[in-house]
């Protein structure tokens, strides 16, 4: 058991649900966002109770260890309490990684065998293998919504022989 100080509030709450309310509120205070979370656990010796508790910026708390053993079970509401603080987390985690870009890169290679003889070939992301140019390259990643960050390139030029390699880099804003 730890000790939940919220206000003049103390509360005995289970490690499981102490170390929940710790890490859901960090994530939460970092976003700058408030809950209302339902806590379970013990007032004193006897009382169980389940209050409505609200977490975020400028709101403070402590969860601390008990100074004296306590060895009772964890409160009747516990695992709900959990349940719902984890959805919460997992929600505002979901909406973090909606607005978070995703970044890409896009490889490609230049060819030259012969004079007559050159391609390229591109991997990085589904469709991106049918252009056949860079120029190609760029107008797929841009007519899917990627915005190109940079373009970098290396290789050894030659009329007979050469090669290149090419590096797109792009992010994209689900």
């Amino acid at each position: 058991m730890k000790h939940l100080h919220y206000d003049s509030l103390v509360i005995a709450i289970s490690d499981e649900l102490a170390q929940t309310i710790e890490t859901a509120a960090l994530e939460f205070m970092h976003e700058g966002r408030h809950a209302i979370w339902p806590i379970a656990g013990y007032r004193d010796e006897r009382d169980e109770v389940s209050v409505q508790l609200p977490f975020g910026p400028g709101l403070r708390f402590a969860i601390t260890e008990t100074w004296l053993p306590d060895q009772r079970d964890d409160a009747r509401y516990t695992a709900d309490s959990i349940a719902y603080i984890e959805g919460e987390r997992q929600a505002l985690e979901n909406e973090v990684m909606a607005r978070t870009p995703e970044n890409v890169v896009i490889y490609g290679r230049f060819e030259r065998r012969s004079r007559s003889d050159a391609s390229w070939t591109f991997s990085g992301i589904d469709g991106v293998e049918v252009a056949r140019s860079v120029a190609e390259a760029v107008q797929l990643l841009n007519e899917n919504g990627y915005e190109i960050v940079s373009v970098t390139e290396s290789g050894s030029p030659g009329d007979t022989v050469a090669w290149s390699n090419m590096y797109i880099f792009g992010r994209w804003l689900k």
